[in-house]
């Protein structure tokens, strides 16, 4: 009777220990179908970097059993009116096509963009090393902002910059050269021939700006074109 107990009890403690074979489930996940999309779009000829949100449609699959996947994508329309897109998705699960769903969202451009690197305060001059290169939706970008690091290396701070944030057009300008009350000499050039006056600066100004300058001697104001800081020349 003793034998026989310890033969059950080795048998189930066998058979318990024993695993068995379950077949693991296989995942598509979001990730996976926008990566899909984001193909083609650049299968038809989107040069630009594009970034997706999808909405409409089934965007996830579990499939009880299988190795592989792979999606493609179709039908794939535009409207950029709207910034919409529209296509149709298949999954194929270990090359036989196990669903098929139609999806839609919405597209966005990238932009790559120069912003300050560091905070930058009024006066301070930019140079390269402010700077620092981020990507953004296009559609944020606003006119008003300078986004060219042609277009900022070189300008002085008008308004404090953070780090980080878009530049506005009022937020920089020209290194003041002349400042207000300054004096300048007043070039004057006729016929080969110039003259030199003594004058006093009415307004800020940078290179090539054109500001108003009073004649020392006849208190006359006039414009004039700003060379450097110490000369302005009357065209």
């Amino acid at each position: 009777m003793k034998k026989l107990l310890n033969l059950l009890l080795f048998l189930g403690v066998t058979a318990l220990s024993t695993p068995k074979a379950f077949a693991e489930p296989l995942y598509v996940l979001q990730e996976n179908v926008q990566q899909a999309i984001l193909a083609e779009f650049e299968n038809q000829g989107m040069e630009d970097e594009v970034e997706i949100e999808v909405y409409g449609g089934q965007t996830s699959f579990q499939f009880d059993k299988g190795e592989t996947f792979k999606i493609l994508v179709s039908g794939l329309r535009l409207d950029e009116a709207s910034g919409k897109f529209f296509c149709s998705a298949e999954v194929f699960v270990d090359g036989k096509m196990a669903h098929k769903t139609d999806l839609q969202g919405r597209y966005f451009i990238i932009a790559k963009v120069y912003v300050p690197s560091v905070n930058l305060q009024k006066g301070d001059l930019i140079k390269e090393e402010n700077l620092k290169q981020i990507s953004m939706r296009l559609s944020k970008i606003k006119p008003q902002y300078i986004i060219e690091k042609e277009k900022i290396i070189g300008m002085e701070v008008k308004k404090p910059l953070r780090e980080g944030r878009l530049i506005g057009s009022r937020d920089i300008g020209k290194h003041t050269l002349i400042k207000k009350g300054n004096t300048v000499n007043m070039l004057y050039s006729s016929a080969g021939i110039q003259i030199v006056a003594k004058g006093v600066a009415m307004t800020d100004g940078g290179k090539d700006d054109k500001i108003e300058v009073m004649n020392s001697k006849s208190k006359k104001s006039i414009f004039a074109i700003i060379i450097d800081k110490d000369n302005v020349e009357v065209r």
